[in-house]
This record gives C-alpha cells, structure tokens and sequence, in this order.
C-alpha cells in the first residue's frame, strides 16, 4: 500500500467502535479537531513548534491501521496492552512515515503536553455530544475523560500560565457548551 493510500486507509478508521454511536467519527476527523484545538492550547504560549505538532496530530493515530483503535479505557485498565500497542506503534512509525514526518515524533514535554490536552479534549467533545443527542452509551467515557484531563500532568519543573490559561478556558467552554445542552 502506498503511503498516501495508507493515510487515506487510517483515516477512515473509526474511532469509539466499542460503544453504540449516534454519528460515527473516523480517525481523519478526529485528527482534524485535534489540530484545532492544539492551535488554541498554543496561542500566546512560547517555545512550542507548532508545525511540530499539526504533522504529529495529523499523523498520532495513523498507526491504527496495523493495531485499531482501542480504547483509553482498555489501555488505563491494562498497562501492560498499552506498552505493547506503544512499541507496535512506534515499529510502525519508524518503518513507514516519510522522512518529512519522521521529525514530529520527537516533540518536546510541552509539545507531548499539548498534543495529549488537545487529543483528550477532542474526544471529551465527541463524547459530550453524542450524550446530549441521546447516547447514554458514552456516559462513562466522559467521565472517564474529565478524570483524564482534571489529572493530567505537564512533567516538566517549567509553569507556563499562558498554556494553563489556554487549557482551562477551553477546557470550561467545552463543559459548559455541551454539558447545558
């Protein structure tokens, strides 16, 4: 398969397929969003390479062509199933990204940082509104995801109020968008 068949492959992947949905999502969308919302966490902030993390967003997932899409839930539960997807994955990286990619798998703690917000707080929107449509199916998974995101950890020593700042606004503005309907 060639690259570009591969990419167009991976994002029509979809994603949540444990659960019942309302409107299914595929990778390709999700990814999108991501890039969104890590333009967002980023505005303002210094020392981050954002065309860094775009290639990393629109590339995080792609890997799922070889291992599917299982779920934070399932690799939370089960560590020892997420260090193995991790190390398939980062095989499948290595072996099959374009040079010009290769680059964006190495980001700094505040880039894995930001990348990580905007990923968590993609699928705390998709999960909001197929709740507010109705599903109760995704019930857990955005409780799962607030548990995620109220406990995520920037590992580094260095305070960028600027980021946080960023975080919580729209961290906020998704709950109160979605959760009052």
């Amino acid at each position: 398969m060639t690259w570009l068949n591969t990419v167009r492959h991976a994002g029509s992947l979809q994603r949540y397929h444990t659960k019942p949905l309302l409107h299914k999502q595929d990778i390709a969308q999700h990814s999108f969003n991501c890039v969104f919302l890590a333009m967002e966490l980023c505005n303002g902030v210094e020392d981050v390479d954002k065309d860094k993390i775009i290639r990393y967003l629109l590339t995080h997932d792609l890997a799922e062509v070889e291992t599917g899409d299982a779920s934070g839930k399932a690799k939370k539960d089960h560590p020892k199933l997420k260090q193995v997807l991790d190390e398939i994955e980062e095989e499948w990286y290595n072996k099959n990204l374009p040079s010009y990619f290769k680059d964006c798998r190495k980001l700094t703690e505040k880039e894995k940082y930001i990348c990580k917000m905007a990923d968590l707080l993609e699928g705390l929107t998709t999960a909001l509104i197929e709740v507010n449509l109705g599903n109760k199916y995704l019930e857990s998974a955005v409780d799962d995801l607030k548990t995620s995101l109220d406990t995520i950890n920037y590992k580094t020593d260095e305070y960028d109020r600027e980021l946080d700042n960023n975080f919580w606004s729209i961290y906020f503005g998704i709950l109160n968008e979605w959760e009052e309907g």
